[in-house]
């Protein structure tokens, strides 16, 4: 993926605030979690809706069947959650080699570019074609769907929370 991004932050949202505090401390992520997959959930059905399709591919794989959305583990930490929204890559195995067998990596996995590598020749042109870009405009279309979706998925989540802990029934 690119190092383009778009980012949220929020603020206020005081009565969903009060209520994630009254939660136990590691009990406060899963609301957050909740509300950033579903409002990851919600870019990404734009951008699907959006993106180009070729009934040309040999595959028949288009990029509209690649795009998803993943909690980041090594970025998010407590009190901080990222989640991505983007076009799917790829994984294959190291081969078993002479020099794999040097290196060790028989049988490990590594990135690979995935079946819609193109995607990234439609956004952000080439040499040879105009950039056509599909996902940073789904995403900004997306943003006030998405907040709200956010908003209502972390004060669902907080509810349920609640009643598990037997604060609210």
């Amino acid at each position: 993926m690119s190092n383009s991004s778009i980012s949220f932050q929020m603020q206020g949202l005081p009565a969903l605030t009060a209520n994630l505090t009254a939660l136990a401390g590691t009990a406060q992520g899963t609301p957050i979690r909740a509300g950033m997959r579903k409002m990851g959930k919600v870019i990404q059905a734009k951008i699907i809706a959006a993106a180009p399709v070729d009934d040309k591919t040999p595959d028949g794989v288009h990029i509209k069947d690649n795009v998803v959305v993943g909690r980041s583990r090594s970025k998010s930490t407590f009190g901080r959650e990222v989640f991505t929204v983007g076009i799917k890559y790829g994984k294959s195995k190291y081969k078993d080699n002479a020099r794999n067998r040097r290196l060790g990596r028989v049988g490990k996995s590594f990135k690979t570019e995935g079946e819609t590598f193109y995607w990234k020749f439609i956004e952000f042109g080439t040499s040879h074609q105009d950039k056509k870009p599909f996902i940073r405009p789904a995403a900004e279309a997306a943003a006030k769907a998405a907040l709200d979706a956010f908003e209502m998925e972390m004060e669902a989540s907080i509810k349920r929370a609640l009643r598990r802990q037997g604060t609210i029934t």
